[in-house]
């Protein structure tokens, strides 16, 4: 299969992170094109008012969103925006400060999209906080499909979160259009749950943040956040996901075992 466009959103004063991309990029076979990102510094007290309902976020994450935060959300929304006016079936979208930790995993598991589950909507290929876990958000154990060499693409348990790097099809561009006509949430949360999308990992991650020139302004705001909902908040309800799936599966093969018996 041909790879798919990748769009690589950059502030236009940010000229090193796109030297650092086309560097990423340049031995790739691929397409690739730099949207400019929405700059924090340009958005007015008026035009947040109305994209963004600040007491709908501190309902749903108990605080509000930065400008930079927001800034991060118009500019994935603008890239999906440019993807549906083009009429592209699927496209993959990277923000400008990652970096591939195995090109030649990542050339092969983006190729083979016919061995995707056949209902994905989006795919994440960086996960919840990498740089803290080392290995990006929790995965489940029994919804996994084998793709290339150890890398798989699996359900998440809890949360995937994370925009670094992340495939999507037109039906998931549809959905994230439709439900971010208003912000309420941070943009990891509407590409990093399947409430809104049907959403998958590849696992181990096969992108990272990079650290170059310091964080992205992309990124910024968004640190207290990553690191709250990375693994260690959420292991106590992961080791009792972690027992029920056990036991699950333990009480599946004794069944198979017994009606094996006595056929």
């Amino acid at each position: 299969m041909a790879y798919p466009k990748i769009f690589i959103i950059n502030l236009a004063r940010s000229t090193e992170r796109k030297r650092h991309m086309e560097r990423v990029l340049g031995s790739l076979p691929v397409d690739y094109e730099f949207v400019e990102a929405v700059d924090a510094s340009d958005l007015t007290d008026e035009y947040i008012r109305e994209v963004y309902d600040d007491a709908a976020c501190r309902r749903n994450i108990r605080r509000s969103l930065s400008k930079p935060e927001i800034a991060c959300a118009l500019s994935h929304i603008k890239v999906w925006e440019i993807i549906k006016e083009s009429g592209l079936e699927e496209a993959f979208i990277m923000e400008d400060d990652i970096y591939i930790k195995d090109e030649e995993a990542f050339r092969e598991v983006l190729k083979a999209r016919n061995r995707y589950p056949k209902k994905w909507e989006l795919i994440l290929f960086g996960h919840g906080n990498s740089m803290v876990s080392g290995i990006g958000a929790t995965t489940s154990f029994f919804h996994k499909e084998k793709i290339y060499k150890k890398y798989c693409i699996s359900r998440f348990i809890n949360f995937g979160c994370g925009t670094l790097g992340y495939l999507l099809n037109e039906l998931a561009i549809d959905k994230l259009l439709c439900c971010t006509n208003v912000l309420e949430i941070y943009i990891d949360s509407y590409t990093g749950t399947s409430r809104f999308v049907n959403l998958y990992g590849v696992e181990p991650v096969l992108i990272e943040e990079d650290d170059i020139g310091g964080l992205s302004t992309l990124q910024d705001g968004r640190d207290d956040y990553l690191l709250v909902s990375s693994t260690p908040r959420f292991k106590p309800f992961l080791t009792k996901i972690y027992i029920w799936q056990i036991l699950s599966f333990g009480r599946t093969l004794i069944k198979s075992l017994q009606l094996k018996k006595y056929k």
